[in-house]
């Protein structure tokens, strides 16, 4: 009996390795794209959060490559209350900044923050 379990068991492991199926970790979420694009203008403030009384985290500067990874709805500037979540790749700061700031425009296929 024992025999013929491990042969069942053999077989199956060469059946598994040949589909190609390798036992692993279990899959991980599949991160969300995001855009990658430039600031327009200098000292940009990255700050922790969509309004203007949240600290700033760090400055972005005109050509700067940003990965922009959502979309947020945070305080009015100028009557647009539209905000990014971003990275800035030259600096290695992440956090949010007004969509104007970005060349961009608004990106609905973003995803929400």
């Amino acid at each position: 009996m024992r025999r013929k379990l491990i042969g069942l068991l053999a077989v199956a492991a060469a059946a598994v390795a040949a589909l190609g199926v390798v036992p692993g970790p279990a899959a991980h979420a599949v991160p969300v794209p995001g855009i990658n694009r430039t600031f327009l203008v200098d000292e940009v403030n990255i700050r922790s959060g969509p309004w203007l009384d949240r600290p700033s985290h760090g400055l972005g500067y005109r050509g700067h490559q940003v990965y922009v990874r959502c979309k947020a709805l945070g305080q009015t500037i100028e009557g647009d209350f539209r905000w990014f979540g971003l990275t800035d790749n030259t600096t290695g700061v992440s956090g949010y900044s007004w969509h104007r700031y970005v060349d961009l425009g608004w990106e609905f296929n973003l995803p929400d923050c």
